[in-house]
């Protein structure tokens, strides 16, 4: 997370590192979680029975407690490298917060994950540097295989920091699924990743209905609604 920290303020910074994109919609925001960890969604959004799915938790549940702290709801969170396991298995946490050691991805198997170079970071990634050693291999999975196992049907709000593996797993079957609202780190500060990823994905979310909403000042935390969903949502609600 320092070495990913480090690189987004120097390249946002000195070298203006940020995709040319516009705010598609505005609305009551409210944000939740640390200053580093901390994400804006839109404002009461959520309710007990809420499904959140967290993917890449990292060291900071921040914004996982916040939206339990607030709405009550369940938080599954996902992250399969071995030091946020560990970490995890040590903390005392909310029992809304549901831990998941499973990385996300465009289909169901295993991924090769390189660690960083300084031992005592934790954010891994999909392309090895000139100090890395050997990969390690995590299990994953994609979003529809991981809604089917949990049982649910529609996904409230999904939070996606999966250290450059966005690009591959926001794709047209990920999409189609019913997701209200989607909040994206984006890693085009990252060597093998760019503003041209970033905007193509944007693009592609627009064409699946999804708002951009919000921009964090870094231009990395990108927050979408998809209104459509929404609007069914309460629909039923209100049915029921």
């Amino acid at each position: 997370m320092e070495i990913k920290r480090s690189l987004r303020r120097i390249k946002t910074r000195f070298f203006g590192n940020r995709p040319d994109v516009k705010i598609d919609a505005s609305l009551a925001t409210e944000f939740h979680g640390s200053e580093y960890g901390g994400w804006t969604i839109e404002r009461e959004s959520l309710r007990s029975k809420s499904t959140v799915y967290s993917f890449g938790i990292g060291h900071d549940v921040s914004f996982d407690l916040s939206l339990i702290n607030r709405y009550r709801c369940a938080v599954h969170g996902f992250d399969p490298t071995p030091r946020v396991v560990s970490w995890v298995e040590k903390q005392n946490l909310d029992p809304n917060f549901k831990f998941h050691p499973l990385a996300l991805s465009h289909e169901p198997g295993h991924l090769q994950f390189f660690e960083p170079d300084n031992p005592t970071h934790i954010s891994h990634s999909k392309h090895p540097s000139s100090k890395s050693g050997k990969p390690i291999e995590v299990a994953c999975s994609n979003l529809r295989t991981i809604r089917t196992d949990l049982g649910h049907d529609s996904i409230d709000l999904i939070k996606m920091d999966i250290e450059g593996f966005e690009y591959d797993v926001l794709n047209e079957t990920f999409l189609d699924l019913p997701i209200r609202q989607l909040l994206i780190e984006f890693h085009h500060f990252l060597p093998h990743c760019s503003n041209e990823m970033t905007t193509r994905t944007i693009d592609l979310l627009r064409q699946f209905g999804f708002k951009l909403f919000h921009i964090s000042p870094n231009y990395c935390e990108y927050s979408f609604i998809n209104e459509s969903v929404n609007q069914e949502a309460n629909q039923s609600t209100a049915r029921s």
